[in-house]
């Protein structure tokens, strides 16, 4: 996943590569942690020089929220992230706000659920033409019926005419 470094991990990451500050912060010995040896200092030096807008409270926050783990051990803490290492700042660029994972999911969710309105909407307007249009032919057939009803009607009342007539004929004939 590609992205911009956040100001935030690149501060501390120079924070945490500084020899003058290790009493206070430096790396684990394998490098893939960082260890905050004195919350008092790391809150009074370093958070109020580096991070004057942020408490210790949002300080830990912002690196939940980033997906560090932390981990306390007597006096000290210290905080893991896969992408947060010694001497690998190409993998900084990496780390991302769980908020932001999850908007951008949430954008490619509500992208792909945009689509499949916008398919099934297109669908259901053809289903609705296709259906107008099968209405009209059904009303032709109808009115098609209606017309051969009218003719049957008309040569049926035609037959009895003409059958009236026929006994009429016979009944005279008969009686000549």
């Amino acid at each position: 996943m590609k992205g911009t470094t956040s100001q935030f991990i690149k501060c501390l990451y120079s924070i945490v590569n500084n020899p003058t500050l290790e009493t206070i912060v430096c790396w684990a010995n394998e490098g893939n942690a960082f260890i905050i040896k004195d919350l008092i200092e790391f809150e009074q030096r370093i958070l109020s020089n580096y991070f004057p807008d942020i408490k210790i409270k949002e300080f830990r926050k912002k690196l939940k929220e980033l997906s560090f783990t932390k981990c306390v051990n007597n006096e000290t803490i210290t905080y893991t992230h896969p992408q947060f290492q010694q001497k690998k700042p190409n993998l900084l660029r990496k780390i991302h706000c769980f908020s932001e994972i999850v908007s951008r999911k949430k954008n490619k969710i509500n992208s792909a659920m945009t689509t499949k309105v916008r398919i099934l909407e297109s669908a259901q307007v053809r289903m609705e033409e296709k259906a107008a249009n099968l209405e009209k032919k059904f009303q032709k057939i109808i009115d098609f019926n209606k017309c051969i009803i009218n003719q049957l009607n008309q040569h049926f009342a035609m037959s009895e005419y003409y059958t009236e007539y026929i006994k009429k004929l016979m009944s005279k004939q008969n009686t000549e």
